[in-house]
């Protein structure tokens, strides 16, 4: 994959990540398990971030294609 696609991904990862925290702003305080579901999606999709941060520096480093 081209380090441009993974620029792509970061680009998405955010947007899900912003979307997900305004749903949380969203929920009735008293729904304290849905809360907990969008606190473990957003810890998930900020480790993917940073998984696909590693694989973009790797590509441009060319130890990956």
């Amino acid at each position: 994959m081209d380090s441009r696609r993974y620029d792509k991904n970061a680009d998405q990862l955010s947007q899900i990540i912003f979307h997900y925290t305004a749903l949380k702003k969203t929920l009735p305080f008293q729904s304290i398990g849905a809360h907990q579901i969008a606190d473990e999606i957003i810890e998930l999709l900020a480790e993917a971030l940073h998984l696909n941060d590693n694989m973009g520096q790797f590509v441009a480093q060319g130890l990956v294609r």
